[in-house]
């Protein structure tokens, strides 16, 4: 057998069939993908991240896409939350305001009552 870039009949390898062979042998990505994916790597049915220790497998990448769909989701359910509590508390400091008017008033009619009352007995 020849060497990795020449073939039997001492033909060169095409670029592509080195690179290839690059990707199943290192499981190394930029070999297909391109120098993007440096230190991205496959091995042993997993995928291996330079940030992170341990390798995914296959079953939590596709999962990985209704994630970031969740979590989109409930960001914006945050986000209205956050809307619809700013609106209630202006709208119970609306109404404290109304109950503190509304609390003078029946203390200041109480005690105009109670005088009327007094005048007429």
């Amino acid at each position: 057998m020849g060497h990795l870039t020449q073939t039997k009949h001492n033909s060169p390898h095409p670029e592509k069939t080195i690179t290839c062979f690059a990707f199943i042998h290192n499981g190394d990505a930029s070999a297909l993908l391109g120098d993007e994916w440096k230190g991205y790597r496959f091995k042993g049915n997993l995928f291996y991240v330079p940030e992170w220790k341990n390798g995914f497998p296959p079953h939590e990448i596709r999962a990985l896409f209704w994630k970031c769909q969740k979590v989109w989701s409930l960001e914006h359910e945050i986000e209205l939350l956050k809307r619809e509590l700013k609106r209630l508390n202006e709208e119970f400091d609306s109404l404290e305001v109304k109950a503190a008017f509304y609390r003078r008033q029946l203390v200041l009619e109480s005690r105009v009552s109670m005088i009327l009352q007094r005048s007429f007995i």
